[in-house]
C-alpha cells in the first residue's frame, strides 16, 4: 500500500486505504486531507492541555510523510 493510511468510520466515504495529503495538528484541531477530488477532509476540533497535546504530538507524528503529504504539528498548546 505504500504511502497509504486505513480509515475507519460510520461515513463509507472516509474508510478504507487512503493516501494523505496533509495532516495538521494543534491543540484545537486535527485536520486530514487526503489525495483525491472529493470527500477529501477531515476534521475534529477539541480542547487539549499541554501535557494531552504532548502525547496525542507522538502519535500523529508516526504519520510517515511522503512526497505529497506533510505533517504539521503546532506549537502553542494551552497551558493546564
Amino acid at each position: 500500500m505504500g504511502d497509504e493510511y486505513y480509515s475507519e468510520t460510520h461515513d463509507k466515504n472516509y474508510c478504507g486505504h487512503l493516501r494523505l495529503r496533509r495532516v495538521e495538528f494543534t491543540p484545537e484541531r486535527l485536520s486530514i486531507k487526503f489525495d483525491r477530488s472529493m470527500d477529501n477532509l477531515i476534521n475534529v476540533t477539541f480542547d487539549l492541555t499541554i501535557a494531552d497535546f504532548k502525547k496525542a504530538s507522538r502519535v500523529v507524528k508516526t504519520i510517515r510523510k511522503s512526497e505529497k503529504s506533510s505533517v504539521t504539528v503546532g506549537r502553542s498548546p494551552k497551558p493546564g
